[in-house]
Formats: structure tokens, C-alpha cells, sequence
């Protein structure tokens, strides 16, 4: 059974990001864009790769699953 993965992301706009995703085969690098100012950051990752962000009271606000690779 494929294991879970998270990272947390600290954007320079101060936008603290969460992302999960499985890890399996056939992983590639996905661009995660900040909700917040745009800021692109890339991702080594399987898709689909769920984000969050940190609200301003401490808890994870889903913004947006992705689900494929950049072309």
C-alpha cells in the first residue's frame, strides 16, 4: 500500500502551504502556485496532490487539488 506524503511549503509572501499527496511510481514535478501572490513552487510529487493553506487561525483551509503534470 502506497505511504502518504505531506510537505509544508513556507512561500516569501509568509503563505504557509500544506501538501499531500501518495507517493507511488510514475512521480513527476508539478507546479504548486501560491494562493496568495502567485509565487510558483515546484513540487516532486504523484498526483493528485491536495493544498492548504495555513488561515490566519491556525488551522489547514483546502484550496485546490492537482492532478496532472506540467507540459
Amino acid at each position: 500500500m502506497p505511504a502518504p506524503e505531506q510537505r509544508v511549503v513556507n512561500c516569501p509572501c509568509g503563505t504557509r502551504l500544506l501538501l499531500r499527496w501518495t507517493w507511488s511510481i510514475g512521480s513527476a514535478i508539478y507546479p504548486v502556485r501560491c494562493p496568495d501572490c502567485g509565487a510558483e513552487h515546484q513540487l516532486h510529487a504523484t498526483p493528485p496532490i491536495e493544498v492548504y493553506r495555513l488561515d490566519s487561525q491556525g488551522n489547514w483551509e483546502y484550496v485546490t487539488t492537482i492532478g496532472r503534470a506540467q507540459s
